[in-house]
């Protein structure tokens, strides 16, 4: 083979592993979250030419009746069936709801004697659907284990994952407004740190307010608004656009989460203001505050017991990075960063001793002061477990500090 024909083949090989590398980090889908949906007696058609529409999201409210289902061959449908309006019909419209959706080859999930879940291609991305409601006939909030290991899994399995909960208006409407969000909350977020990339709750007459928590996608009520949802191939949010706008939503989301990333223009356009790997650190950070208090044990990994590098390596392995095992290893890895270039989400390391030697301690970078460049960092406390603490205000840590390292690209 002469050097010009290696050349190249060397030059096309680089080129197709370029394209390739390339158009893994440009897929990206297109959701619509479409309320409250009652089939056959209304069937839109989402999306254009122009705008294809990958999969569509909703909720069943009624049992469907005898009418056949048609819908479009142009985007795939999954329906979250654990409704309050759908189950009151009795086990015989259940069935039959069930059985019309099979027929029709419509995704669904939310009924415990056929399915909590499902899995789904569409344009060679693998889908993970489930739905919850606060029926008998599906899984409740206090079914939080088992709701966990089924997200866990389906994200496992596949690459976006969209979580259905469907709340009955009743039981809803005996909250205060303020009070059912909290509790929404609470569960929305045990599903997005199990794994769940998009989360949309049913079941409220009116509207609520949307969140971005971390660099994923919720929806804490929607009855008819139809809301459109570009997300990466690893289920992070990109941007969205609330259909048929409305004002309120904006009103709500600034009220109760005042501290969101996600900001909503005056045409219903989503943005966020973080990056992908800002997304990350953030659920990272969030995920390991629920570790405080754990107590040390030299050579634990988790979760009930942790060692200083043991803590880190499960933190950042629960966003799907791998460390090493030591502190003194895991100073090896990443980018190295100055005291003025550190960011939430940086290891910082210690040494043993006061004389700043080799290291022995590492800790995670939790928050920055704009101004002083003060940090608090979380970390595995020999005597106090797992606690965050100020890096200025402990004279123990100043003396022996060594230096940062930066694992997570793009935070800065």
């Amino acid at each position: 083979m002469s050097n010009v024909t290696r050349i190249i083949l060397i030059s096309v090989l680089l080129w197709s592993v370029s394209a390739i590398l390339i158009g893994q980090e440009t897929k990206s889908a297109k959701l619509i979250l479409a309320g409250d949906m009652s089939i056959p007696y209304g069937w839109e058609q989402y999306g254009d030419k122009k705008h294809p529409v990958d999969v569509v999201f909703g909720s069943l409210v009624s049992p469907l009746q005898g009418t056949d289902i048609h819908p479009s061959n142009d985007y795939t449908v999954a329906l979250s069936v654990s409704s309050y309006g759908l189950v009151k019909g009795g086990s015989a419209a259940i069935s039959n709801s069930a059985q019309k959706l099979k027929e029709a080859k419509l995704n669904f999930a939310g009924l415990q004697q056929f399915q909590d879940f499902t899995t789904f291609t569409h344009n060679d991305l693998k889908y993970g659907f489930a739905s919850f409601g606060n029926t008998p006939q599906s899984l409740m909030k206090k079914d939080s284990i088992i709701i966990k290991t089924i997200i866990s899994r389906l994200k496992f399995k596949t690459d976006i994952v969209v979580v259905g909960y469907s709340y009955d208006t009743k039981t809803a409407l005996s909250y205060e407004e303020s009070d059912y969000l909290e509790e929404l909350r609470y569960f929305t977020h045990l599903c997005v740190d199990a794994g769940a990339d998009v989360v949309y709750v049913s079941g409220y007459p009116q509207n609520l307010p949307l969140e971005l928590y971390g660099d994923r996608f919720i929806i804490y009520g929607q009855t008819t608004t139809k809301i459109e949802v570009d997300v990466r191939d690893d289920g992070s949010f990109i941007s969205g656009h609330i259909l048929d706008n409305n004002n309120h939503i904006w009103d709500l989301t600034k009220h109760y989460f005042p501290q969101t990333a996600l900001s909503i223009d005056n045409t219903g356009i989503l943005h966020s203001g973080l990056t992908q790997a800002q997304g990350i650190v953030k659920r990272m950070l969030s995920e390991a505050a629920k570790y405080r208090g754990r107590p040390y044990r030299w050579g634990a990994t988790g979760p009930r017991q942790f060692d200083c590098s043991g803590f880190t390596g499960f933190v950042f392995k629960l966003m799907g990075y791998n460390l090493p095992r030591m502190s003194s290893e895991q100073y090896k890895i990443g980018k190295p960063v100055t005291r003025q270039e550190l960011m939430p989400g940086d290891l910082v390391f210690f040494s043993r001793a006061a004389s700043r030697g080799s290291v022995g301690h590492v800790g995670i970078v939790y928050s920055i002061d704009s101004e002083s460049k003060d940090f608090t960092f979380i970390h595995a406390s020999t005597s106090r477990g797992v606690i965050i603490e100020s890096f200025s205000g402990s004279g123990y840590f100043v003396k022996r500090y060594v230096g940062a390292r930066r694992v997570i690209e793009g935070t800065n």
